[in-house]
């Protein structure tokens, strides 16, 4: 929990508040439909009131994109709306084991009149980057969150989707029917993922901190990659191939 220093202006509009505005802009817009754009323009001013994020050619830019993106996913989303009730913002917490609660929020959790629930995902990202969230096997959000849709919501989990919305709209994700051209649910692997994160926690809790990234090409994103403890060799293949 480092708090980071803060940028400087000209670069507040960043990944990360870019796709806080654009989850703002869908959370309120699917339980009350409207215009999106106006919708849209009223959360970007706020932003750029409260992060003090100037004017100019890159923040008007990037405010072209965002709100091509959103209304590109307004008028094009193919999901089944109609089908299902649907929370946006959903909190949640429940034990995985006694001493141990796992706690979060879900972009949008969609259940079906019987019980059938899909977890949604928003992604402020382009197609192919969604799309290799599939292939990672050290991601847990997907199946933690479906263990939330069970555990805390009393729902049957049926399925989670990441939707990408950077340049057109992507569903990528799994799903027990072949709903939106899911993939299967991969067999026990609810059980994996809570065997996994144990096994994670008890590390922790023994100390077991030694930087090994899972995945190292990200790390040259990491805001605390100058004090890292990655070791020398590591850090300057990194920063060869960066």
């Amino acid at each position: 929990r480092l708090e980071e220093p803060p940028c400087r202006p000209e670069e507040r509009l960043d990944f990360l508040t870019q796709g806080n505005i654009v989850h703002a802009v869908l959370a309120e817009w699917w339980q009350h439909p409207q215009d999106i754009a106006a919708l849209f323009e009223n959360v970007f001013a706020s932003q750029l009131e409260e992060l003090r994020i100037p004017p100019g050619y890159h923040t008007e830019r990037l405010r072209n994109a965002m709100l091509d993106d959103l209304c590109t996913f307004a008028a094009g989303d193919r999901w089944p709306r109609a089908d299902f009730h649907s929370r946006t913002e959903a909190t949640f917490e429940f034990p995985l084991e006694e001493g141990l609660r796992i706690s979060g929020k879900i972009d949008r959790l969609d259940t079906a009149a019987d019980g059938r629930a899909y977890v949604i995902d928003y992604k402020y990202s382009a197609a192919q980057s969604t799309r290799d969230r599939l292939k990672s096997e050290t991601l847990l959000q997907a199946p933690l969150y479906l263990m939330a849709a069970e555990k805390f919501f009393g729902a049957d989990p049926a399925g989670m989707f990441y939707i990408g919305l950077k340049g057109g709209i992507e569903y990528a994700g799994w799903s027990e029917t072949s709903l939106m051209d899911g993939l299967p649910i991969p067999e026990g692997w609810l059980e994996s993922a809570r065997e996994r994160t144990l096994e994670a926690v008890a590390n922790i809790r023994a100390g077991r901190l030694e930087p090994s990234p899972a995945e190292s090409d990200r790390c040259r994103y990491c805001a605390y990659r100058d004090l890292c403890r990655v070791p020398a060799r590591r850090a300057r293949e990194l920063a060869e191939g960066a």
